[in-house]
């Protein structure tokens, strides 16, 4: 029977972004982080909602607008519960919408990014060809090599070996592409003589162990 193994990466944002203001406590642009957090405040039968930032220098809040003299009745009832229990997916979704210019604040650096690994299909002995789709729907800005690198656990240049020496193939053919950030989606093949290099190939590339 002859070996076949699908393998998928989603790459993730590990943390929000953080945004670059000036900050009124230090007197200085600092960068401010997401507390995940709401406030609300109804005026009549208009309601402004912020999500609440903290100096990560001296903890001074800052109150990023959502959603600024909105009519409560145009207000879904999802909308509004989420807001007010300071809903964990709302709050990040907020948080990676970039700021426009009357926020007086622009994003930060990129963040350090987390691999969702899955299994899509697994047959046959441990001894052939594996093909990784690579999806990258946040657009999280990381080069091709540093991210196989972390998902392999290897150094980059061990990576770069490998595509040398045609055992990591890439959908493109060009080792020019290790050194481009990872675009939305990035197919990639690992031939046979990935095996004797990189020991326990296929825990690696779905992060469980798999049965043959």
């Amino acid at each position: 029977m002859s070996s076949h193994f699908q393998f998928e990466w989603t790459v993730l944002i590990a943390e929000t972004p953080h945004l670059l203001r000036p900050c009124g406590r230090c007197g200085s642009i600092q960068a401010f982080a997401s507390t995940g957090k709401f406030r609300l405040n109804a005026n009549g039968n208009r309601l402004d909602a912020w999500l609440i930032y903290a100096c990560l220098a001296c903890g001074r809040r800052w109150n990023r607008a959502f959603l600024q003299r909105q009519a409560t009745g145009s207000i879904s009832q999802p909308l509004l519960l989420s807001l007010q229990e300071n809903d964990a997916t709302l709050a990040r979704e907020v948080a990676f919408v970039p700021p426009d210019k009357s926020a007086g604040a622009v994003l930060g650096g990129n963040p350090d990014f987390i691999i969702e690994k899955r299994v899509l299909a697994h047959r046959g002995l441990e001894c052939g060809s594996a093909h990784l789709t690579i999806k990258n729907p946040s657009g999280v800005s990381v080069r091709l090599d540093r991210l196989l690198a972390a998902g392999l656990t290897l150094s980059r240049s061990q990576v770069q070996s490998l595509v040398a020496a045609g055992a990591i193939v890439l959908a493109h053919g060009s080792r020019k592409g290790l050194k481009q950030a990872v675009q939305q989606q990035v197919a990639i093949t690992l031939l046979p003589a990935a095996h004797q290099s990189i020991p326990g190939l296929y825990c690696r590339l779905s992060g469980e162990i798999l049965s043959s």
